[in-house]
């Protein structure tokens, strides 16, 4: 990254990386692992995480052409699953909406964005996850929930998640690495300085165990955040 600033002009774009990233496929010496959390502390460089919600492609012909260096990493499991486009506001079961912004952040609710009590943000691979629990929470317990879903998650506008969590004023954030010094805390610390007014209740994160990931599935499913997690961590913070 010095080098890429010192030699500014020399160099007409800076290199963009492609990467897969998961978890929850057992191969724990090769694809086990979640990669953009050794970047987040990298000035300079933006991560993009779309999920099977963004125009993956679109993103990526941006993320190439964009002037800083891009860390573009997908989901693997995203590659087995169907790509979701949004029509007229709607897309399945959800109303959804979309920043106009080049890396757009996804909006998705199940009650027309009225009344929703939760703001879980999320990204990638862990998006499915959040739609189970947000559709399980809505139909068994009355518990509405707005998701954000960012495809730019490093540098993060705040200011995106803002009018969500003015109306709720409570957030979950879900993510699949580890949960110290994860991507969560850097986003609850942005909402406790920009929308702490807003704030009815402590943000909570939900994210994998601080281990290893094991190469057995029983061990695997222990140490990865669910769709049990999420619910249960939303139940407690109304």
């Amino acid at each position: 990254m010095r080098v890429l600033k010192v030699r500014v002009g020399k160099w007409r774009k800076p290199p963009s990386d492609r990467h897969v990233f998961d978890f929850p496929t057992v191969y724990i010496f090769t694809h086990s692992q979640s990669i953009e959390k050794m970047f987040l502390g990298i000035p300079g460089i933006k991560i993009v995480a779309p999920s099977y919600f963004h125009d993956v492609g679109d993103l990526l012909k941006i993320a190439i052409q964009d002037d800083d260096p891009v860390l573009f990493i997908e989901h693997k499991l995203d590659y087995s699953r169907t790509l979701k486009t949004i029509i007229n506001g709607r897309v399945d079961d959800w109303f959804a909406r979309y920043t106009g912004d080049v890396y757009p952040v996804i909006s998705l609710s199940l009650t027309d964005f009225e009344d929703d009590d939760v703001t879980i943000i999320t990204y990638g691979g862990m998006v499915p996850f959040v739609e189970d629990a947000a559709k399980k929470l809505l139909f068994e317990e009355d518990i509405a929930t707005e998701i954000l879903i960012p495809s730019l998650i490093k540098p993060l506008n705040v200011n995106e998640l803002i009018p969500s969590v003015s109306k709720t004023g409570r957030v979950v954030i879900v993510e699949e690495g580890t949960l110290t010094n994860g991507w969560g805390a850097e986003i609850a610390a942005l909402l406790s300085d920009e929308g702490f007014k807003y704030l009815k209740a402590p943000v909570k994160r939900i994210a994998a165990l601080d281990f290893p990931i094991a190469n057995t599935k029983i061990l695997e499913d222990f140490i990865l955040p669910d769709t049990e997690d999420i619910v249960q961590v939303v139940k407690e913070i109304l």
